[in-house]
């Protein structure tokens, strides 16, 4: 979908509508829904900790868990998910990041202010296509201290839509963490996109409300490769660091959860 086409789609009820299906337990929407989207896209069930059969809804599907020998954590910082490498670098000193010729900064992306500690750090993105495991992990020991959810648009967050619409990661719905780690301050975000149906942390039953701005304060002490939420479709991370990293990495690449990004 080009982007001018996917500003005049009703994409909010477009998605929650699908979302209704997503979550049925009626055995033959599940099995339909499941059969379709392996036929679309190349998953990799012998990676999954269970079988198509066993999957309550088709949201159980995609979000799925995988077998805990398929994702070794590394040492040093590792990916927060699995995905191609969008973009990685420092951030400037404007506090502005670049994606596919498009600037936005930082704080429009978390809806945060007084992040000048983070002029001097580093960025990660990494694109999620609908194949890829969705769930997301701690790149490295910190404490979770809040996160806020941020209502927004579900533009596709494939690479062609990112180039036609500016600042689309500060546009879209999205659930940004902030931790303290031994190396800085750190920030994940979660961004939404088109058919998504939800995005839901590790201390809640389900995703966040659509259309409802939520901040929390939270205090738990996760440790690398801890899960911190799913997509229940999409999507893109970005990570965010106060200090400077020095990324071993190329653009494009295929990367998952747990591999050291040096």
């Amino acid at each position: 979908m080009t982007g001018i086409f996917q500003k005049i789609l009703p994409k909010h009820s477009l998605s929650r509508i699908i979302g209704i299906f997503c979550k049925s337990e009626v055995v033959v929407i599940k099995k339909f829904l499941i059969s379709i989207f392996c036929s679309l896209y190349e998953v990799n069930l012998s990676e999954a900790k269970n079988t198509k059969e066993e999957y309550k809804t088709f949201n159980d599907f995609f979000s799925r868990k995988l077998k805990p020998e398929c994702r070794p954590i590394s040492s040093g910082l590792c990916f927060p998910c699995d995905g191609l490498i969008a973009d990685y670098g420092d951030i400037r000193e404007n506090l502005e990041l670049e994606a596919k010729g498009h600037s936005f900064s930082i704080e429009d992306l978390v809806g945060r202010s007084s992040l000048e500690h983070f002029s001097k750090g580093s960025h990660l993105t990494v694109y999620l296509a609908p194949s890829d495991y969705h769930r997301v992990h701690m790149p490295t020991d910190g404490r979770l201290t809040a996160a806020t959810y941020i209502p927004g648009a579900l533009f596709s967050v494939n690479p062609k839509t990112v180039a036609e619409i500016p600042g689309l990661y500060a546009k879209n719905e999205r659930l940004v963490f902030y931790f303290e780690t031994e190396q800085g301050d750190m920030i994940v975000t979660m961004v939404g996109a088109a058919i998504v149906a939800g995005i839901k942390p590790f201390w809640r039953k389900a995703a966040f409300e659509p259309r409802i701005y939520k901040e929390e304060k939270l205090n738990y002490y996760l440790n690398k490769g801890d899960e911190i939420g799913l997509f229940e479709m999409g999507s893109t991370v970005i990570l965010l660091l106060s200090k400077r990293f020095d990324f071993k990495l190329k653009k494009n690449e295929k990367a998952f959860y747990g591999q050291s990004v040096s």
